[in-house]
């Protein structure tokens, strides 16, 4: 390791792992996605937007671990004509892994080659960079350097084209212009067996260059490097006398091409070769043109575009940066923050004046070649964002508002936004769009030349993206393009969008409440403004869940659900009332509603949340369990909590809600059901209430309101979380102890219920609702000395042994022990339970498992990958393999980032940093640090809120936890230089602070108060 670099020599004979670049390009930039392995020369896939617009093609990771050596990028040498070593193909290359950079080097008597990866930002056309130096450490001899990718994927040949008829797509492929050295691949015309033929105007290019960049032409006929040899193992051709005939006379269509260049020169002892190539799309030549023609690509070119593109990964992992007596768990803190917001985005903000709207940048689904099976998007314009589910999505944006206070609700507008009026949400979350409410007064900005587009881009929904790149081509009668589109998108109506994907998830509505408490840990004056004055819309079902009668079936097991949902087809993308006016509820008035939809869930044991939606909850490898009437714990939990919240905050408020008639009715009939019916009659009567409320939102609402009273509904959740909770306790003495996550009543809803088999998740959410020590302790110990624990690598598995459980379940039960979704160390629900356990305050067993479990601390030999990089799961002892036991696997975009963060921020700050005391903003930070990260001097940064360094200065001996030790006196430090130093940090000076005004703040901490 070395800064944020990690090395890994003879890496083509380690076990295989697969990785990524990030893809970030800047706000004007355009991403090029790009993975790689540790085979060949390591890049096994890239291209612009999504599969099916490769370059390299795409391939899942067992496969590229095959073919990256043959199809990936190659190097071919001859020394005065005789054929060198393949560089990298005896796999003793060295690689270095950098947060947003990839570079190998390889060598032997003879020759050493260096190879650099790194995507081009902030242009119009998104590419891959690569440069090839070879250094010559013999004696002096004429070097051919031939470099590149024996198989460019055409522009138009789609992903499914690529897998099943490659053989035919040939026929439509065709280069242009290698000769000329600026290569452009792409088919003639669509692919698509339609009525609709239309030219394909894109492209993808290659470009070869010189030191001085000089442009070199293509090869492009594989057969005038391979030869016979279409096995592409040896450059036959190349390594023969017949190279310069065979490229003079190259066929440029009806082929699947490659891209390579070549280099030759005279080198003495010591002399170098250099190659800088380029690899991109383009959405039309004449843009492929344009940016090669309007920009020297020399040597300095690619240094400075490197050290840009470095720098734009520098800075945005700087919010996490983190100074302490690890290095390594230091730049995992920014790496992580990294891989978070590709998957949540990272915030922008468009200002004019007060007027501000929130933009995230780089978010996508993860898709990469270990999770083949999704379908990613990254939009090829300025300001880019793609696709993500809405629990992806919102659980990676948990902490934002810790990082960027200026963030503010926004993510809360959003999610709430999706929520329907049945307690469900749509899957997919989808790109970010804006309306501008007065395109004409807009547009005024534009030159009347320029106007009538301006006016008809902003006449309907556009992205940042679109609206600038546009822009960059209007002239202005003030301002620029730049102003312009800050102006307008400032102004404009922010509108979430989704689709419906598939099912029904259990557990998505779980994490809303997550997003509400990280705000009100930085913003806690604003809860009223934010929970009762922000009325939003409810997003129109394109599914409806169907009602026992029709839900169930008679199966030879017994009465079974089977068909879960019956799709519609809403007026629009928002549920409007009778009159067509869009249905709005504030924040309160929804949780209310959530809190009695998922209330008459509860299963007939009265324990579980009811899988109704035909999908499980975050363990979703239990696919089968909803059509075995199965019932998530986890979500009960959950429920627990949020009819907590919601009354607590009504209590505290004293504020009324007022509700559409249609939930007004539902929400008073199902807290009029008296606690005295047992757990079987409850769920008769509460699914017969859900049943008629949904019927009533069927035929639409009626758009009349009544209001509800504060006391009364608060009174009314309580009994609610009280039969809740009276469910747990149950569940908890039928697991033994431990809080089960999973019942299910394979027997039909009259059965018995039957407790699965223990996951990590029941514990781990049980442990959000227990606010007192001792049971926290107790159930962390059962845990510990329950299956769920790995005593072997000391780490929790995701689930005990499954191999009792019906095979009906889930995929799960058919995986191999130890690996993915079964008995496997999911990181994700790992770190969930390892931050309850710091958030119950149980600080020794957070001490002592975080040290074994956390990714920085593992044996990078036994991790098999880079200490600063996370993964989905490793695999766990119960793996029959003992080769396997301890490696990650599924590389990076994953939910484990969200929870390392919030760990961070309460090791660092506390739970609640921001608190409302006597009437006043005031800071508590309450860092609750292990002792193994405070250095010998006792001092340790991190970066908080984003901008402001808070430096600790530990006096020695000092436990640093709540409660065992003084925070205090307070120093801090405006931007001018300026400091002063106070007691504590209250009102204004709790604003600048949070306002980003204070860009460092020294702290004491001691045992006693200074």
């Amino acid at each position: 390791m070395k800064n944020d670099t990690f090395t890994l020599r003879d890496y083509g004979r380690r076990p295989t792992f697969s990785s990524f670049l990030p893809g970030i390009a800047g706000e004007k930039g355009i991403p090029l996605w790009c993975y790689y392995n540790n085979r060949g020369q390591a890049v096994c896939s890239f291209g612009v937007r999504d599969k099916d617009h490769s370059i390299m093609e795409f391939s899942a990771a067992h496969v590229a671990y095959q073919n990256v050596a043959r199809t990936g990028f190659r190097t071919f040498l001859t020394v005065d004509g005789a054929p060198q070593p393949e560089p990298f193909a005896d796999g003793l290359g060295t690689m270095h892994i950098a947060p947003n950079a990839l570079d190998l080097s390889w060598q032997n008597d003879r020759v050493r080659v260096e190879v650099g990866y790194f995507t081009l930002p902030e242009s119009p056309v998104g590419a891959l960079c690569r440069t090839v130096t070879v250094t010559n450490l013999g004696a002096a001899g004429r070097f051919r350097l031939l470099d590149g990718m024996p198989a460019l994927v055409p522009y138009g040949v789609e992903q499914d084209a690529l897998k099943n008829m490659t053989q035919l797509a040939r026929a439509w492929m065709q280069t242009e212009d290698a000769a000329d050295g600026l290569a452009f691949y792409r088919t003639r015309a669509s692919m698509a067996d339609t009525a609709v033929v239309t030219a394909v105007e894109g492209g993808n290019f290659a470009l070869g260059m010189t030191e001085d960049g000089t442009r070199l032409p293509a090869v492009a006929d594989p057969r005038a490097v391979f030869g016979y040899d279409t096995a592409l193992e040896t450059p036959v051709t190349f390594y023969s006398g017949d190279f310069a005939k065979a490229v003079a006379g190259q066929a440029t269509q009806n082929l699947f091409p490659c891209a390579f260049f070549l280099r030759e020169a005279d080198l003495p002892e010591g002399g170098t070769l250099q190659l800088f190539e380029l690899y991109g799309q383009a959405g039309s030549k004449a843009l492929f043109r344009d940016f090669a023609a309007s920009r020297r690509m020399d040597a300095d070119w690619f240094r400075a575009a490197r050290t840009r593109d470095a720098a734009l990964t520098d800075t945005l992992c700087s919010a996490a940066a983190t100074a302490t007596a690890d290095p390594v768990f230091d730049g995992y803190c920014a790496v992580t923050y990294l891989d978070n917001l590709l998957r949540g985005g990272e915030p922008v903000r468009f200002c004019d004046g007060d007027a501000q709207n929130v933009f995230y940048l780089y978010s996508r689904k993860h898709g990469d070649p270990e999770r083949e099976y999704n379908y990613f998007t990254m939009l090829p314009e300025y300001y880019s964002q793609g696709n993500g589910n809405y629990r992806d999505v919102n659980q990676n944006r948990r902490c934002d508002v810790l990082f960027h206070p200026w963030v503010g609700d926004a993510d809360i507008r959003q999610f709430f936004s999706l929520l329907q009026c049945d307690g469900y949400n749509p899957l997919v979350v989808e790109q970010m769009t804006f309306r501008c409410a007065d395109p004409d007064a807009a547009a005024a900005a534009v030159t009347p030349a320029d106007r009538p587009a301006a006016r008809a881009l902003l006449a309907d929904e556009f992205t940042p993206g679109r609206l600038a790149m546009a822009a960059e081509h209007w002239q202005f009668e003030q301002g620029d393009a730049d102003s312009f589109v800050q102006k307008v998108i400032a102004h404009a109506d922010c509108e979430p969008n989704a689709s419906f994907g598939e099912g029904y998830w259990t557990d998505h509505w779980t994490y809303d409440l997550d997003l509400i408490e990280s705000y009100l840990a930085v913003w806690p004056e604003q809860a009223a403004r934010m929970l009762y004055d922000t009325p939003l819309p409810w997003y129109a079902p394109r599914a409806l869940v169907k009602p026992r009668s029709e839900r169930y079936c008679a199966t030879e097991q017994g009465l079974r659900p089977r068909d879960f949902l019956r799709s519609c087809t809403p007026q629009g993308k928002w549920t409007v009332t009778a009159d067509g006016a869009t249905a709005r509820s504030s924040v309160m008035e929804k949780l209310v509603l959530l809190c009695a939809v998922k209330a008459a869930t509860l299963d007939p044991a009265g324990i579980g949340i009811e899988m109704e939606g035909g999908k499980p909850g975050w363990y979703d490898a239990l696919n089968g369990l909803p059509g075995l009437l199965g019932s998530s714990v986890a979500e009960s939990c959950e429920l627990a909590r949020l009819l907590a919240f919601t009354a607590d905050r009504l209590e505290r408020d004293g504020r009324s809600v007022t509700l559409y008639t249609e939930m007004a009715d539902f929400v008073e009939a199902l807290a009029a059901l008296p606690q005295t019916l047992t757990p079987a009659e409850r769920w008769d009567r509460a699914n017969t209430l859900k049943e008629q409320y949904r019927d009533a939102l069927a035929a639409g609402l009626s758009g009349r309101t009544r209001t509800l009273d504060a006391a009364a509904t608060a009174a009314a959740l309580r009994g609610l979380e009280t039969v809740v909770r009276e469910g747990l306790d149950r569940g908890i003495r039928m697991a033994g102890g431990v809080c089960p996550t999973y019942l299910m009543f394979p027997d039909g809803p009259d059965s018995d219920p039957q407790v699965l088999p223990l996951f990590l998740e029941g514990p781990t959410r049980w442990l959000k609702l227990c606010t007192r020590t001792e049971p926290a302790r107790a159930m962390a110990g059962a845990v510990r000395a329950s299956a769920l624990y790995d005593g072997a690598l000391q780490m929790y598995k995701v689930n005990e042994s499954l191999q009792d459980l019906t095979f009906e379940a889930g995929r799960c039960r058919a995986f191999t022990p130890g690996w993915l979704e079964n008995e496997s160390i999911w990181l994700h629900m790992e770190y969930k339970y390892l931050l309850e356990l710091l958030k119950a305050g149980l600080y020794d067993e957070f001490d002592r498992d975080f040290h074994t479990a956390a990714v920085p601390f593992l044996d990078p030999d036994v991790y098999g990958r880079s200490p600063l990089e996370n993964v989905s799961f490793l695999a766990s002892s119960a793996n029959p393999d003992p080769s396997l036991h301890g490696r990650g696997f599924v590389a990076r975009l994953s939910g484990s980032t969200a929870e390392f963060l919030q760990m961070r921020q309460i090791l660092f700050f506390g739970k609640t940093p921001f608190v409302e005391q006597d009437g006043q903003l005031t800071l508590c930070l309450q860092p609750a640090l292990p002792a193994y990260l405070i250095p010998a001097d006792g001092t340790v940064t991190a970066r908080f809120l984003g901008s402001c360094d808070v430096v600790y200065h530990i006096q020695p001996g000092t436990v640093v936890r709540p409660g065992c030790c003084c925070v205090g006196p307070f120093t801090l430090q405006q931007a001018d230089g300026t400091t002063r130093t106070v007691s504590a940090v209250t009102g204004d000076d709790a604003r600048a602070l949070r306002d980003g005004r204070i860009v460092r703040l020294d702290v004491t901490i001691g045992k006693e108060a200074q």
